[in-house]
């Protein structure tokens, strides 16, 4: 009855994968297989199983044995011959719902070793977990049970080739595991039955919630019908051209990033959270999310305007707006801002210098996000919203995760702090988050960092161990503040543990070297984050240990016990194609380095930032 009649038929392909599917539901398809006598209780532990896994935000879905022969197999009957073509069919429609990223609990009494086999061939074949669940019971138990009456008529001949009183069943010889229903409670089977998922990487893990919101709220427009009809209004509406910092902003608040805000601060918001790191709300956020213009008189008067991106030619629309209000801002409200979020207002400062030539009027109201500017195209490999990457940790079935923030290619010292990180919370994995925009001269570029950082994972760590990704955002320098900001996103993201070392997010001489973990301390509430914060020492080679430490864990080591190069030295040694000792650099992230810096130096350009100015 499996043979192939149809002829001329192929299977169709689509360009939406089932890794796709997975990532979108944040969970992996799978089925799993409940084989037992009748009565053994296999309906009963499927059905509660699925209330725990709905609940918990799993899409899954029952089949049972009388359910699908009320439709499906209506037409089979409990021959042999029936009951092998039932297992088939229920096999096929079982692959097809893991196949679209669906939890199958399938419930069937499938006596039959070889038909078993047969369906876990066929998911096996086609790379789906197929877990097998023996409900073991003893047949006098389940004869004693008898929920449908089945077994008294089976035992008076009303019914024939009934399961264990004329029909034989064979029990599985190596399940995934065994529920012996006579001698546990139902509720330690759904136990074992989500821990065995969860070592199997099927579940959704309980992730960190994002910040301010029990689900995560991105702003992109992710209905095609809307985003259509957005983009045709947009042409009607009056447009601004946003700066870099705004648009940066914009691709944050559409990634998810800055998750709960529901688009641009007014000039309230933003001075209360310079002030007080919170909305008027009374939301915890540590720096404004602001759009500052120059000029807003093609603006003015309008209640929606499209805002247009000032990092792609053409200028195309970025987002569009419900414009709340346009509010003049001083140069002196500015600078009080200024002073807040960068601690100088010294305007060799670089975040200072663009925060205060941004301009003078703060535009304020919701967003709806159409793309993510540069980001997608030029760094396709890269680039993930805060939605993706919490979908991609639920399905690598990680539960712990360290979140590694980066504007600079990956040493050795930064690969043993994500190590010694990971090993210290018992992470399941790293997340290295690269920022992909706008960094000050003499920065390496995005796509030269992204390459020694993956050369690096791919060689040096273990396979499902760390995800190399980045974000659309410039580079703000603001260094506690910045570093809060970060614990943010990267909590809206999916990590639960987030490292700040030394000097984070800082810039020259303007930060003390652990202010950025201090700040934690002193200004951010108590129960203010769920993110949890790992604070690093600086890292070197030990000469007298053989490896990479921190150095408070070395208190009997002098400057001259470690291998430590100024970043000024380790630049000339690249320029000149000498790579830094190993102890230093791994020497393939050494070879990316010296043949930018190289082809730098011939072409007579710089090292700059990772996209050009607009």
């Amino acid at each position: 009855m499996t043979e192939q009649k149809a002829t001329n038929v192929h299977w169709h392909e689509g360009d939406i994968t089932r890794a796709d599917r997975n990532r979108l539901l944040g969970q992996k398809g799978a089925t799993v297989w409940f084989t037992g006598l009748s009565g053994s209780g296999k309906s009963t532990i499927a059905v509660a199983l699925e209330g725990v896994l709905h609940d918990q935000g799993n899409l899954v879905y029952r089949l049972d044995g009388d359910n699908v022969r009320m439709g499906i197999n209506k037409n089979l009957g409990f021959s042999a011959d029936d009951r092998k073509e039932n297992i088939r069919r229920i096999g096929e429609v079982a692959k097809l719902f893991v196949d679209a990223g669906v939890i199958v609990l399938s419930s069937f009494i499938s006596p039959y070793r070889e038909d078993r086999d047969v369906v876990r061939k066929l998911h096996e074949d086609a790379g789906m977990d197929f877990i097998e669940v023996f409900v073991d019971c003893d047949l006098a138990e389940a004869e004693k049970r008898d929920p449908k009456g089945l077994y008294k008529k089976a035992r008076a001949g009303e019914i024939k080739n009934f399961t264990g009183i004329d029909d034989p069943y064979e029990p599985p010889i190596e399940p995934e595991l065994v529920l012996k229903t006579d001698a546990m409670t139902l509720a330690d089977e759904v136990t074992s039955l989500l821990e065995l998922l969860r070592k199997r990487g099927i579940l959704r893990p309980n992730m960190v919630k994002p910040h301010g919101s029990e689900e995560l709220r991105p702003l992109f427009v992710y209905d095609t019908a809307r985003h259509h009809s957005l983009i045709g209004e947009a042409a009607s509406l009056p447009a601004l051209v946003l700066n870099s910092a705004a648009a940066a902003n914009a691709v944050m608040l559409g990634a998810g990033y800055f998750n709960p805000l529901p688009g641009f601060m007014n000039l309230a918001d933003a001075t209360s959270v310079t002030e007080k790191l919170q909305t008027t709300s009374g939301l915890f956020w540590p720096v404004p999310i602001v759009n500052i213009a120059k000029k807003v008189d093609a603006i003015r008067g309008a209640r929606r305007i499209a805002l247009e991106d000032p990092n792609v030619e053409g200028n195309p629309v970025l987002a569009i707006m419900n414009v709340e209000a346009i509010e003049p801002v001083s140069q002196l409200q500015l600078e009080q801002m200024a002073r807040a979020i960068f601690g100088t207002l010294d305007r060799k400062h670089p975040g200072v210098s663009t925060f205060l030539g941004l301009g003078n009027f703060v535009i304020s109201g919701p967003i709806e996000v159409l793309n993510f500017s540069y980001f997608q195209s030029d760094f396709p490999d890269t680039f993930r919203t805060a939605v993706e990457i919490r979908n991609e940790i639920a399905e690598r079935g990680w539960r712990k995760v360290v979140a590694f923030q980066t504007r600079n290619p990956m040493h050795r010292a930064h690969e043993e702090l994500c190590r010694m990180a990971k090993d210290a919370v018992g992470a399941d994995g790293i997340v290295v988050h690269m920022l992909l925009g706008k960094l000050k001269e003499g920065d390496i570029p995005a796509p030269v960092r992204d390459a020694c950082i993956r050369k690096m994972a791919e060689i040096y760590f273990p396979a499902n161990t760390v995800m190399v990704t980045g974000y659309g955002f410039d580079m703000l320098y603001a260094g506690p503040r910045e570093a809060v900001l970060h614990a943010i996103f990267r909590q809206n993201m999916g990590a639960t543990h987030f490292i700040v070392g030394r000097d984070h997010a800082g810039v020259g001489s303007y930060y003390g070297p652990f202010d950025a973990q201090a700040i934690f301390d002193t200004q951010v509430p108590k129960d203010a984050l769920a993110i949890q914060i790992f604070r690093a020492d600086n890292t070197a080679y030990s000469k007298k240990l053989g490896r990479v430490v921190m150095m408070r864990d070395a208190p009997d080591h002098g400057p001259g016990d470690f291998i430590n190069l100024s970043g000024t030295a380790v630049r000339e040694m690249l320029s000149q194609g000498i790579a830094p000792p190993p102890e230093f650099s791994r020497p393939e992230v050494a070879r990316i380095l010296m043949e930018y810096y190289q082809s730098a130096e011939s072409s007579g350009t710089r090292p700059a930032r990772g996209r050009p100015s607009s």
